[in-house]
């Protein structure tokens, strides 16, 4: 469990910040991470990632409380994300990736 991670000092990745990597997440539970600017539980750049049976719950950050992928390959099953916190956008950030999504469940959050 990834809890209570990160806080104003943190700029992006509250929880995990990645780049170039190549990595798996599994039943895991990100919850009250924050962020000051991006990817309040998990930020991942330019690798290629697999979450799975994942649950990403009251994260925060400026954009996209849950996470931030950003130039990735990552594949995602099974994830839930509900009751996060940030501005634009509301949980999950998918900028020029080449990401996969599979019984993703997204509650949109604030």
């Amino acid at each position: 469990m990834f809890l209570d991670n990160g806080g104003d000092s943190v700029e992006d990745g509250g929880a995990i910040y990645v780049v170039g990597a190549i990595m798996s997440i599994t039943l895991s539970i990100f919850q009250t991470n924050s962020a000051s600017k991006s990817g309040g539980a998990l930020y991942l750049s330019s690798g290629t990632y697999t979450l799975t049976d994942t649950l990403f719950r009251g994260n925060s950050a400026d954009d996209a409380a849950a996470f931030y992928t950003y130039g990735t390959s990552m594949t995602a099953s099974r994830v839930n994300v509900f009751g996060n916190d940030s501005d634009d956008p509301p949980n999950c950030y998918d900028g020029d990736s080449d990401d996969e999504y599979s019984g993703v469940v997204v509650e949109h959050g604030r």
